[in-house]
């Protein structure tokens, strides 16, 4: 059965699974990053090169055997799942564009810290906002030029 779950690049089995494409080939999340990174132009699945449609899958990320997951903390992973809440997306839908561009800014650990404290920094001014707005003392007319 552990075969069915085999990362297409380390061939390992998988850690935080992504769905590549239509015939749900599979990857490391880590290891796709990694692939994007390195990828010069649009990439497609490894498997059966078709065009991707990445997601997370809840039925394998429940399946997947837990006792042979590898321990791997993944910061990236978890940025990359505030983000999709950011931007109000689901992550069980495909965020073809959204990886790839996280894959290219996400280089070094540093640049994934700064997101994170980034995508922090924006929620909260998100909250303030509100609260300003709510005691109508922001207007959201003189700040029109700032968008949050």
């Amino acid at each position: 059965m552990s075969d069915a779950f085999k990362c297409c690049f380390c061939l390992d089995i998988v850690h935080h699974p992504v769905i590549m494409c239509h015939q749900t080939h599979m990857a490391c999340f880590d290891c796709l990053m990694e692939q994007l990174r390195l990828a010069e132009s649009n990439p497609s699945c490894a498997m059966c090169r078709g065009p991707h449609n990445m997601r997370f899958d809840r039925l394998v990320a429940e399946i997947v055997p837990m006792g042979q997951k590898r321990k791997r903390c993944s910061r990236r992973y978890e940025v990359f799942l505030q983000l999709l809440a950011l931007k109000k997306k689901c992550k069980f839908k495909m965020f073809n564009r959204t990886l790839r561009k996280f894959a290219k800014a996400a280089q070094t650990d540093a640049c994934v810290e700064q997101m994170s404290e980034d995508i922090t920094n924006i929620i909260r001014a998100r909250a303030s906002a509100a609260r300003l707005k709510e005691q109508r003392v922001f207007d959201a007319n003189l700040y029109s030029h700032v968008s949050i």
